[in-house]
């Protein structure tokens, strides 16, 4: 019923914005065809027309250089380079592309005989120096390239140029990832370079199956988007869904790997993600092992991993790194942790005010006695506090890291304990909410959902009690049952239940004990390892009598 509607309401929309646009007929406006003009528009052989039709199109924009230069022998060839400073590489030109042109004695067997004419492929040839240099015959391939940070070179008698690959814009280097911090495990994370990420990847999985699909998204930014997996353990109906998803995206400008995600995911109206992110290599690394997909955006640090399932919220990287024992502890810790942040200030109200019962006796004494004089009932109470948080929340976040620090602590320390001593909030309604906020953040790819979640079972408590949970609960686990991720089961391996998997779903057994990727991720490539239970001297001793 809510994707009805909301397609109705998109639909209305659209039909305004074309009114809007001078369309009354109700007719969609074709798609922009400024590639399809590019890619009808060839070069000539004048310099000089070639130069005033970049010029056409580029405009005078100040970052653009035009450099025209003379080469050959007694000057004779007439040559362009065009390039937008500050995307590509001074020294880069000044060595490897200019240093080409300076050797005039030796040009003439490269650049051609007068009589024959100036040669691009001679040219090409001689520019051994630069690792990519290709050729460009249209317009839509040399501009593209040169608002790339490639350097587009003409030739005055040629009808098409070269692209020479001198990209050397300011980049991060590689740091560690501020929201997924780690005891143990590496501290490289994913920068904004799509390079870079591709490349840190490279380090992790040294494996020719390793594939990488170059895709640009976005009419306008041309943002280069890049589709990796590894062949053989990714499933080929995986792939086809994610390519056709890919080719729908029809959008002018794809700004972050968030402007995907929302168009490639399987149930936009979810609260829920269906889609994964991370920063950290080694993540996206054991993802591509069990079968996953992953989708490199350029100018963004953060990497779209599919399928996502429910499961991977309570999952880390250290968890395989570090004794299973403590691991397992310390992940039925986050399905708590998790449990608390949806379901505390509800909870809270439901005992407090449908079922004292419940509550020790001594208990409810002393939390009847911290409520006296508080004019708010239970709900209003925990409704106007865990408001305070969000806003709180967001305020820290937004502000300077220094100011941001003290308003947390304003907010936490002063307006507490103020909101106390004033009577407007009980002492055990200020460590409920606290609780639940510092839960919340146990889990951080379920925070959003969380904090809506929250809300949720605040208000059906406030009227149910106990049972205004429950009937949430389940509500909720019929939506999750409903969810699929790119054609998996959101809840699997717990729904429906695999018990190969179960050994890395609220425990993690030893990584020996884990012989198989998770069913539905690897099409028939399941065996991840074989069976090699370690047994210490033992099984050195019985090596050496072999």
């Amino acid at each position: 019923m809510l994707r009805y509607l909301m397609g109705k309401l998109g639909a209305m929309e659209w039909n305004r914005a074309l009114k809007r646009a001078g369309f009354s007929d109700g007719r969609a406006p074709e798609r922009p065809a400024e590639s399809e003009i590019l890619k009808q528009k060839k070069f000539g052989t004048s310099l000089a027309e070639n130069r005033k039709m970049l010029k056409d199109i580029l405009g005078e924009s100040g970052d653009l250089v035009f450099r025209d230069f003379a080469f050959g022998p007694q000057g004779q060839y007439r040559g362009l380079l065009v390039f937008v400073d500050g995307l590509a590489n001074q020294e880069v030109l000044n060595d490897n592309v200019m240093g080409v042109f300076r050797y005039q004695q030796g040009f003439a067997q490269v650049a051609g005989q007068a009589a024959e004419g100036p040669d691009l492929e001679k040219v090409k040839a001689a520019m051994l120096a630069i690792a990519d240099v290709k050729e460009a015959a249209d317009l839509e391939a040399a501009i593209g390239g040169c608002l790339s940070g490639e350097t587009l070179f003409l030739m005055d008698g040629c009808a098409k140029g070269l692209l020479v690959n001198t990209r050397g814009w300011e980049r991060r280097s590689v740091s560690e990832p501020e929201t997924e911090a780690v005891v143990r495990g590496p501290r490289e994370g994913f920068t904004e370079s799509l390079r870079t990420n591709t490349a840190l990847i490279r380090r992790k999985i040294k494996s020719p199956a390793l594939t990488m699909e170059a895709m640009k998204l976005g009419r306008r930014t041309r943002t280069d988007v890049c589709l990796v997996y590894i062949d053989g353990l990714c499933d080929t109906a995986l792939l086809s869904r994610l390519r056709r998803r890919l080719g729908r995206v029809d959008i002018d400008a794809i700004l972050e790997s968030g402007y995907i995600e929302q168009y490639i995911e399987d149930a936009p109206f979810s609260i829920f993600p269906t889609v994964g992110y991370t920063e950290k290599p080694d993540v996206v690394a054991g993802k591509l092992l069990e079968g996953r997909a992953a989708i490199i955006i350029d100018g963004t640090p953060f990497v779209l991993t599919v399928p996502f399932l429910f499961v991977e919220s309570f999952q880390t990287a250290e968890d395989y790194y570090i004794r299973p024992y403590f691991a397992s502890f310390v992940r039925l810790l986050r399905f708590a942790a998790y449990l608390i942040s949806i379901l505390g200030p509800a909870l809270y109200v439901a005992l407090t005010t449908f079922h004292q019962e419940l509550l020790p006796t001594s208990l409810l004494f002393t939390m009847t006695a911290a409520r006296e004089g508080v004019p708010f009932p239970a709900a209003m109470e925990a409704l106007i506090m865990l408001v305070i948080y969000e806003i709180l929340r967001e305020a820290g976040l937004r502000l300077p890291k220094p100011v941001g620090q003290a308003i947390s602590i304003v907010g936490a320390l002063v307006m507490g304990e103020s909101a106390i001593s004033a009577g407007l909030v009980s002492p055990p309604m200020v460590v409920v909410v606290a609780l639940t906020a510092v839960a919340g953040f146990v889990v951080p790819t379920q925070t959003n959902a969380g904090t809506l979640l929250r809300f949720l079972f605040l208000g059906l408590s406030a009227f149910l009690g106990g049972y205004g949970i429950l009937l949430g609960l389940l509500g909720m686990l019929i939506h999750l049952c409903g969810l699929t991720s790119f054609g998996v089961d959101y809840l699997a391996p717990l729904a429906p239940f695999h018990p190969q998997d179960a050994k890395d779903l609220f425990i993690r057994a030893p990584l020996w004990m884990m012989l198989s990727r998770p069913a539905g991720l690897s099409g028939r490539n399941i065996l991840r390892q074989r069976m090699q239970i370690p047994r210490g001297d033992e099984a050195d001793a019985a090596q050496r009598e072999e």
